[in-house]
């Protein structure tokens, strides 16, 4: 905005030269751009922010902030009009508003006998310096009131309004207007008119039509005081791409109170310069009230806020240079600060802070270190284990997958457990039209596609599943899972004994020692698990997952011709049973012995029974039972047996055992087998 230093030296003491201004207001958050010399006067190009603009585009906003700055006064008063007791305005003139959401207030005069001329000069140079041209003495005296008190305005000629009727309503589709300087603009319904009965006189709170232009013919005129509301104006300017003076200040909002203080002003300028009758009376269609911001405040909290250590005193005198009106309330120690009616930014007490500050002087806030304890956030559980499992996973050899939450039709089919599938209302395609129920669902898509290419895959995936238990019962549950394949097979079952030792060291390394396999009991998993080599997973006594190769069902469905060994964990359970408790188990300085033993059972026998059997047996210095083995091949005597071998780790921490020991546990050991029915392989 350009701002005259002659015009604010009218309404302020200026002693001080318009570099010493420019420098005050940069100082004070303004920015000047650019200080410019104009004949015997100098232009201010001031940046003025969009918080400040309600009460800071115009001279007077400058001057008064200024004064605050320098500590002076302000020397304008609006002047009192002189109207025509014997002209009344109902006579001449109507308003209706039809949209009162935007344009809560129109205010309106009407004065007669008016003649349009040529300027006085120093309104001419005043405008000029300015940067506007000057057109005649009317249109320039409402220019004058824009640049001065920020309440833009315009001036119809009252005989060119049909019927002296004024309506404020949007347009119609297509409409089309030509503003002053010839230019015309099609207009859609969702743009604000200034209108007479049958067209548009202007474009509300942009620019003016040269329907009832003032010319050298105009006896008669109306002038226009309103508010339009910000974002609407900001909409149609930039709908038919015009921007004005007019609009700038509209965008910016205007306060409300300010229609009716700068119509009177106007008016009264207008007499002084132009001559004529101002009838009495004037339309307003106040619809709702502007009252001044109230602020509660402590001067303490002012004071806080800062980190300054400014009197009581100080804070209030510079409230008060700042026009607010500052009370004490019957609270102790809380006072209301009141701003002035312009000041439609000041909405909190930080704002009164900002105030004291700008006028106390940023620079003389000194930096000061933060101090405070820093405390650290709070851990987050999921994610913590959920790094930790990917860590763990990654390090025993699996790679990291990530699919989408949503399976098709297909997928489902493979799914058979006693649920309603959970559609989603909008779907990416069709085959990603539910939400998944197990993430083993795309891990064995993964599988499928990468045995193609590569001669095994080791994948595991940790993310969200969704089940509906009852009707309006959807369960969202976190799961971690993996899946182990080979191209090659060899007949000896190796995926179903890695995935199982994967499992057992990633449940070691996540910090369980309590951990249990038992034979799936659920007849529903038959379908998507071979049940002679699955088990369900227990943490702690409480059901974890389970564990072990895919049906040969699964494995053709999803024409995978290879063995698929894999597990699913609860994550939330094993999230919520977790902890990063450290457990010593000290080892043994003693060397340890390792058996071997081969076991011929019914083929129907859990593995888990005949190493419990081995364990129970075995007594302390049997440290460890490891299944490496199972045969069912044709050379045994029976199709309906199998063979299960074991190691048999022998150690004590107390001495080094002796074969004769080992050799008493092993007697025990095929003792406890051949009571059960079960044959000892030689």
């Amino acid at each position: 905005m350009k701002v005259s230093y002659n015009w604010l030296k009218e309404y302020i003491d200026l002693k001080e030269k318009p570099q010493e201004v420019a420098d005050i207001l940069t100082m004070h958050a303004y920015e000047v751009e650019g200080v410019e010399k104009a004949g015997k006067d100098y232009i201010f190009d001031i940046d003025i922010l969009p918080n400040r603009a309600s009460d800071s585009l115009s001279h007077i906003g400058v001057a008064r902030e200024l004064a605050s700055l320098l500590n002076k006064k302000v020397n304008f008063k609006y002047p009192k009009l002189k109207e025509d007791g014997k002209l009344k305005i109902k006579d001449y003139l109507s308003v209706a508003v039809k949209d009162k959401k935007i344009c809560p207030r129109y205010t309106a005069r009407v004065i007669l006998d008016v003649k349009i001329k040529d300027s006085p000069d120093w309104l001419k140079k005043r405008l000029e310096s300015l940067g506007q041209n000057s057109i005649n003495n009317i249109v320039d005296a409402t220019n004058y009131v824009m640049f001065l008190l920020g309440q833009p305005m315009h001036a119809f000629d009252l005989d060119k309004i049909e019927e002296g009727k004024i309506i404020i309503e949007k347009a119609a589709d297509g409409e089309k207007i030509e503003t002053l300087g010839a230019d015309i603009f099609s207009l859609d319904n969702s743009i604000l008119t200034i209108r007479s009965k049958n067209e548009a006189l202007a474009i509300a709170g942009i620019k003016g039509g040269i329907k009832a232009e003032i010319d050298e013919k105009t006896k008669n005129i109306v002038l226009e005081s309103a508010y339009f509301d910000p974002v609407e104006v900001r909409k149609a300017s930039k709908k038919i791409n015009l921007r004005t003076e007019s609009s700038l200040r509209f965008e910016n909002e205007v306060p409300l109170f300010l229609c009716e203080k700068a119509l009177d002003f106007a008016a009264g300028l207008i007499l002084d310069i132009v001559g004529g009758r101002v009838v009495s009376g004037k339309i307003d269609t106040l619809s709702k009230k502007h009252e001044a911001v109230k602020v509660p405040f402590k001067i303490s909290d002012i004071k806080d806020i800062l980190g300054v250590n400014l009197s009581d005193k100080e804070i209030l005198n510079i409230l008060k240079r700042l026009n607010f009106i500052v009370k004490k309330t019957k609270k102790k120690g809380i006072f209301v600060a009141e701003a002035p009616m312009e000041r439609l930014d000041i909405k909190i007490k930080e704002d009164i802070a900002e105030e004291v500050a700008r006028i106390y002087g940023y620079e003389n806030i000194a930096s000061k270190p933060i101090k405070g304890e820093l405390w650290p956030a709070k851990r987050n559980d999921e994610y913590f284990y959920s790094e930790k499992t990917r860590d763990i996973l990654t390090g025993l050899g699996l790679s990291d997958s990530y699919n989408y939450s949503f399976v098709g039709k297909k997928e489902l089919n493979l799914w058979n457990k006693n649920f309603s599938p959970i559609g989603l209302l909008n779907p990416l395609s069709e085959d990603k039209k539910y939400l998944r129920p197990t993430l083993l669902l795309h891990l064995l898509n993964n599988v499928s596609k990468n045995l193609k290419h590569q001669k095994s895959v080791r994948l595991f995936e940790l993310g969200k599943v969704f089940n509906l238990y009852k009707i309006k019962d959807v369960k969202e549950s976190g799961r971690v899972a993996a899946v182990i394949s080979y191209k090659k097979q060899t007949g000896n079952y190796e995926e179903f004994y890695e995935i199982k030792g994967l499992l057992e060291s990633f449940l070691l390394k996540m910090g369980f020692d309590d951990f249990s396999f038992k034979d799936v009991e659920n007849k529903k998993e038959a379908q998507f698990w071979h049940l002679g080599r699955s088990a369900e997973i227990f943490l702690e006594g409480k059901k974890a997952g389970i564990m072990g190769e895919l049906s040969h069902f699964v494995l053709e469905k999803t024409n995978i011709k290879s063995r698929v060994a894999a597990f699913e964990l609860d994550f939330d359970l094993i999230v919520s049973l977790a902890d990063e408790d450290l457990r010593y188990s000290p080892i043994s300085k003693f060397p340890a012995s390792v058996r071997d033993i081969a076991i011929l059972v019914s083929g129907d026998t859990k593995i888990d029974k005949v190493q419990s059997l081995i364990e129970n047996s075995g007594g302390d210095i049997l440290v460890d039972v490891d299944l490496f083995d199972i045969y069912d091949g044709v050379d045994l005597e029976s199709e309906l047996k199998k063979s299960l071998a074991f190691h048999l780790v022998f150690q004590s921490h107390k001495k080094t055992l002796s074969d004769k020991e080992i050799d008493e546990k092993m007697k025990k050991i095929i003792l406890a087998i051949s009571k059960n029915g079960w044959e000892v392989r030689a």
